[in-house]
């Protein structure tokens, strides 16, 4: 009885989490919910980055790096690849859980060289509906992209963010829903 009742409360308490707005106490105003989880980099297993999952790793290495941007926590994502491959990406997805009307991606990266993308696709019934792509070429310190995707997003739409670079660094990566 207790670890059904307990059981109930977890569940309770992750439906909330996520179907709600977080609300800054210092200034009352409500802050988008969080969708994407270890976008700090932070949490690694002998696979990479957890939540996180490879595609086509082919010459590339995925590892934790010391080096973050200003409140960056103690890792950051570093992309090395021996040569180019644009089908080698770090990826996660995340189901919207609530109505929202836009969807804001926010992250920190460094080019270091080549070339690097950050591609966010909406898809919608397994087919794909948006998608941005955001190019780094100029920044060799820490520096913060925020884009807002141009469509809305619906309950149970899907949210793929892909990370790609040739020689990169990124960290707190945040997906929001905005009303």
């Amino acid at each position: 009885m207790l670890k059904t009742l307990l059981g109930l409360i977890f569940m309770l308490g992750t439906a909330i989490l996520i179907g709600c707005e977080l609300f800054d106490s210092g200034s009352g105003q409500s802050q988008p919910a969080a969708l994407i989880l270890n976008g700090s980099f932070e949490l690694w297993d002998s696979t990479g980055p957890t939540h996180w999952s490879i595609e086509n790793p082919d010459s590339t290495i995925y590892s934790q790096s010391d080096d973050t941007p200003p409140n960056g926590g103690n890792h950051s994502l570093l992309i090395l690849q021996h040569q180019y491959n644009p089908l080698s990406k770090l990826v996660q997805g995340v189901r919207v859980p609530s109505a929202a009307r836009k969807v804001k991606l926010n992250l920190w990266s460094i080019f270091i060289s080549g070339g690097s993308a950050v591609l966010v696709v909406k898809v919608n019934n397994s087919s794909v509906v948006s998608d941005t792509i955001i190019n780094f070429f100029l920044p060799t310190e820490w520096e913060e992209y925020s884009t807002v995707l141009s469509r809305s997003v619906r309950a149970g739409d899907s949210i793929f963010v892909e990370l790609r670079g040739n020689v990169t660094l990124f960290d707190n990566v945040e997906v929001s829903l905005l009303n």
